[in-house]
């Protein structure tokens, strides 16, 4: 099929091959398939297109695979420095802004309310038995 439709687009061509002259038919069959067929018609007569194709499918297979590996694996780097890093970094935030914090929260009604409900539940009605809550237990 490549070699009759070839033929067929470059009849001058095929004929200098059948002869035998190589050399010289190169220099014209570069000029007579410029003139007549692209690129991709060039490669779908000489059956390099489904080469092509494969090699092109099977590179986007790998790199979507890889692409996907990678996102888990920088996903639970993140993850894990997090949980790390955390603890201390909320100490730090708590030690150097814990009193604006209290402020702020005492200011609010809704606060005050959810601070009151949770006294409540703890069994803190007395000011005085406040010091004796190990509020970490629950």
């Amino acid at each position: 099929m490549a070699e009759g439709s070839l033929a067929q687009a470059c009849p001058a061509i095929s004929e200098y091959l059948c002869l035998g002259h190589h050399e010289e038919a190169s220099v014209e069959l570069l000029s007579k398939l410029s003139e007549r067929a692209d690129a991709v018609q060039l490669a779908g007569e000489l059956g390099r297109l489904d080469v092509v194709t494969a090699v092109l499918a099977v590179l986007a297979i790998m790199l979507g695979f890889g692409s996907i590996a990678g996102f888990w694996m920088l996903r639970g780097a993140a993850k894990n420095a997090a949980k790390a890093i955390t603890p201390e970094a909320v100490e730090v935030h708590l030690q150097r802004n814990g009193v604006d914090l209290l402020k702020e929260a005492m200011s609010d009604p809704q606060m005050l309310a959810k601070l009151h409900a949770a006294w409540v539940e703890l069994g803190l009605n007395d000011a005085d038995k406040a010091e004796f809550v190990d509020i970490r237990s629950k």
